[in-house]
């Protein structure tokens, strides 16, 4: 044999292909750790359009009431970079 030669080696799943085997998987799947895919919306319903949402006065809050995040890694903000993403 070639010293450079790569071996024929079998890998376990090629193995389990020629004995007929199924080859086990590892967990149960995303399925079963997220669900299966929700309705967006009930049946008969015909789903919001983002464009026709509005906002209502429940959906708004005074400014004074937002809370500074105490583990809020930084300290100075760009107002520039506010200003932008606020208008964005």
């Amino acid at each position: 044999m070639d010293e450079h030669a790569t071996p024929n080696v079998d890998t376990p799943s090629d193995a389990a292909q020629d004995k007929g085997v199924m080859r086990r998987r590892l967990g149960r799947g995303l399925n079963a750790l997220l669900g299966g895919a929700v309705p967006d919306s009930p049946a008969g319903e015909a789903p919001a359009n983002d464009a026709e949402t509005e906002l209502k006065p429940s959906d708004e809050i005074s400014v004074e009431l937002i809370e500074r995040n105490p583990y809020q890694p930084r300290k100075e903000f760009d107002k520039e970079l506010l200003l932008e993403l606020a208008e964005s």
